[in-house]
């Protein structure tokens, strides 16, 4: 990031309608399959931007934004010909520095794609283009700040358009939220869903309605899914062995882990990685 990064204060860097100049190096890497380290937004204003995040195809057409999170495995755009576009990358710094939480960056309702109505798209445009300005001038921090808080402001609000207000705002939807983050912050030592209830403060039967709710799934079966698609990426990367990811996502038993990696995704591992490999 420290190549492409614009601030001397902020790893923040704005793509102004398709204008950015990385070097050769960066640019092949960001252009294919990676790890993401930082949060990636991009804004379609004209033509189509095909991305792959995690092994999934996404289509982003004018009016719309993708996001990609730390850690996901990120095809980067296939734009057709003549594409406009924004897009901006930042890091968990520049989060920690925002008055509050933009609750869309956990993703909650599992779609990274946010529908825009024309007038949003007029005024993110306008903020992109100030926050590119401003970059490149190495503008004031806390105004770089501020307009990347209002940016993904507006973000959460259409990502959640169309749900109930109250159910957003419900505790329940936090409750979520902290298990959410829960599991990823002791991903690989997750512990029994009674200890993770009482660290939440709530009862088991509490806790599966609540992901229930939320996510379709069992407390369980969402830290198995999750666990399965870091197996995905450790498996994409190729630099550990079978077994040495089994032991490093917490599974004492490698043959329990792939019998439950085929179970979940429906082929073994070694297909997995032959079809990664032939992609």
């Amino acid at each position: 990031m420290d190549r492409i990064k614009q601030s001397d204060r902020l790893a923040i860097r704005v793509n102004a309608e398709n204008t950015m100049q990385l070097p050769d190096d960066i640019a092949k890497i960001l252009s294919g399959p990676h790890r993401e380290t930082h949060y990636y937004l991009v804004m379609m204003l004209e033509g189509e931007d095909n991305q792959r995040i995690d092994m999934k195809d996404y289509t982003v057409s004018p009016g719309q934004i993708l996001f990609v999170l730390p850690n996901q495995i990120h095809w980067s755009g296939r734009h057709s010909p003549g594409s406009r576009f924004f897009n901006i990358v930042f890091d968990e710094n520049c989060l920690a520095l925002l008055p509050h939480t933009h609750k869309f960056l956990f993703n909650p309702l599992h779609n990274p794609l946010i529908s825009l109505p024309h007038e949003a798209v007029v005024r993110l445009r306008s903020i992109f283009s100030n926050l590119s300005g401003l970059l490149k001038k190495q503008g004031n921090t806390e105004t770089v700040l501020a307009y990347l808080n209002v940016l993904l402001t507006e973000c959460n609000s259409f990502y959640f358009h169309g749900y109930h207000y109250n159910m957003i705002q419900d505790h329940r939807f936090d409750v979520y939220i902290q298990f959410q983050q829960y599991v990823e912050r002791e991903l690989g030592r997750v512990s029994e869903i009674t200890l993770i209830a009482e660290k939440l403060a709530i009862s088991v039967n509490s806790l599966y309605q609540i992901v229930k709710q939320y996510a379709g799934l069992s407390p369980k079966q969402f830290i198995i899914n999750r666990l399965m698609l870091e197996a995905q990426r450790k498996l994409y990367n190729g630099n550990h062995s079978t077994k040495a990811i089994a032991y490093e996502l917490g599974f004492s038993d490698p043959d329990y882990f792939a019998r439950l990696f085929k179970k979940n995704l429906g082929k073994k591992i070694s297909q997995f990685i032959s079809e990664m490999t032939d992609l």
